[in-house]
């Protein structure tokens, strides 16, 4: 390498380009830092912020993580739209039924929304579907992924992939009902 500096280099940079000679010994491949599919756990916080990720959880499984930064470049592209919502929600495991202002019979005010969220995966460890931040993070989603002029209206269930006992306690009589299977 200080084959190719001028005749005049200081003395400074034939010892930088000596130094970058050397092969520098790294833990991980620089090329996997930038690719959110093989880049280290470790460093996914960094990779969000250089993709914009705008909503980000440190508690969030791992392919929660990769899923958001993934997402991000495509969602950036439509923001403000009804897709852009959908999308985002998507990442953290909801499923969004939007409904915009002029859907509604009667109309509603302009520029107004509905967001009926429905959790379908568990996102964070030790956390059941609907953990009391969720509603939180929902909320943090849309107002990143919305248009500055919309407001909306927020509603949280939960959709379980799987048949389900449904039960009904009656607190007074202490008496347990199992309803029926649901699916």
């Amino acid at each position: 390498m200080s084959d190719l500096l001028p005749v005049n280099a200081t003395k400074l940079e034939h010892a930088l380009a000596n130094i970058t000679e050397q092969k520098l010994d790294l833990p991980v491949d620089i090329g996997d830092l930038w690719n959110a599919d093989k880049c280290p756990v470790q460093f996914l916080p960094w990779l969000a912020y250089q993709h914009s990720v705008d909503f980000w959880d440190a508690d969030w499984h791992e392919d929660v993580k990769r899923a958001a930064i993934k997402n991000a470049i495509y969602t950036h592209s439509i923001k403000g739209t009804r897709n852009a919502i959908e999308n985002a929600l998507l990442v953290i495991g909801i499923t969004a039924d939007v409904t915009a202002w002029h859907e509604f019979e009667p109309k509603k005010d302009p520029y107004t929304f509905e967001v009926v969220a429905w959790v379908s995966k568990q996102i964070k460890d030790g956390v059941f579907f609907i953990a009391p931040d969720l509603h939180n993070q929902a909320r943090a989603m849309i107002d990143s992924h919305k248009s500055a002029r919309d407001s909306y209206v927020l509603a949280v269930g939960a959709k379980m992939p799987a048949a389900i006992n449904v039960t009904i306690a009656s607190v007074a009589e202490l008496e347990i009902h199992t309803v029926g299977v649901m699916s």
